[in-house]
């Protein structure tokens, strides 16, 4: 049965664990990415063991459906392409590979970008375009069906995150200054640009619908309303997370956007879920029982119904959220 769209309560998250998602081909490292498939059934995972592995998430069996291995590029973040037809996979190298899910082939784009970068650890991936972070505030631009260098955007400090808008046409960046860009991609003008409120450094960004989250090095997440994000003054978000402590660098929001995950790799188990309509922060899960150790990856099904979380021993740890449906 279809729940997806039912309001979703706040103060206690219906969750459990079932069968890591990597039972059957846990990664030798840690893993740097996980990512469900459009269709919601298959879930990608990537680490610095050079592998890329997909498996059939059903909860139970969870089976290793493919493993490839990249003898010359460890690999720092993988994403599926937004029609879910190819994986897109980046690491210390001044090049990219992508993976071919129909033909089963991996093809090596040997530059991105205008100039030669040492490596690109991380990127963003919307229906036609794809955003490779480099060095000195530069993203370069890719399209991302031909992989073809369409630009460059730069922004001021360190980028270390970057997040696509609902209308893929908008571009939303941050970094080491604390200021959030929003890049009009049609012209790669800076639409505006914004103070994260407190922030001194951000490592994460993720919008959703009405939200925009950004995560600061001090550990607070601040969630705005989109519309507020407009450059003409610094705007107040509508709630500042205190949770967490240490550097935030991840941030997911679940497909309907009532939950946004917030996470550190630099503590261990430093992850906690948001009830985004009240604001408040789950108060059952995660428990001091749950084996999160330090979580480097995650994310939701399209349906809502699994939250996957990578950690540095190298497994990716599953679980059903019981008000959405599995598939």
């Amino acid at each position: 049965m279809e729940r997806s769209h039912d309001v979703l309560l706040p103060g206690t998250l219906e969750v459990g664990r079932v069968k890591d998602a990597n039972q059957h081909g846990q990664s030798n490292a840690v893993v740097q990415s996980v990512q469900f498939h459009p269709n919601g059934q298959l879930l990608l995972t990537a680490g610095l063991d050079k592998a890329l592995r997909l498996f059939q998430i059903d909860g139970s069996t969870n089976s290793k459906i493919e493993s490839i291995f990249l003898k010359d590029m460890p690999i720092s973040c993988a994403k599926f392409t937004a029609d879910g037809k190819r994986i897109i996979m980046s690491g210390p190298r001044t090049y990219i590979h992508s993976y071919d899910m129909e033909a089963g082939t991996v093809q090596r784009i040997p530059r991105v970008g205008s100039r030669k970068e040492r490596k690109w650890d991380s990127f963003a991936v919307s229906r036609s375009h794809a955003a490779f972070l480099g060095k000195d505030g530069i993203v370069a631009l890719l399209s991302a069906t031909s992989f073809e260098w369409m630009g460059n955007l730069k922004m001021n400090g360190d980028v270390r995150s970057a997040s696509f808008c609902d209308d893929d046409n908008y571009l939303l960046t941050t970094g080491s200054d604390g200021d959030v860009y929003k890049w009009d991609l049609r012209t790669r003008r800076c639409v505006y640009r914004v103070n994260d409120e407190g922030s001194l450094g951000s490592g994460a960004i993720a919008a959703k619908g009405k939200y925009v989250a950004v995560g600061a090095d001090s550990g607070v997440v601040n969630v705005y309303n989109h519309e507020t994000l407009t450059g003409e003054t610094t705007p107040k978000p509508l709630k500042a997370f205190l949770n967490l402590t240490t550097s935030i660098d991840q941030l997911v929001f679940n497909p309907d956007a009532q939950i946004l995950a917030m996470a550190s790799k630099e503590t261990k188990d430093a992850l906690k879920l948001v009830h985004l309509p009240s604001m408040t922060v789950f108060a059952n899960w995660p428990t001091a029982k749950s084996p999160l150790h330090y979580v480097t990856s995650m994310d939701f099904s399209p349906t809502g119904g699994y939250f996957a979380c990578g950690n540095a021993r190298g497994r990716v740890l599953l679980y059903r959220l019981n008000h959405y449906a599995s598939t």
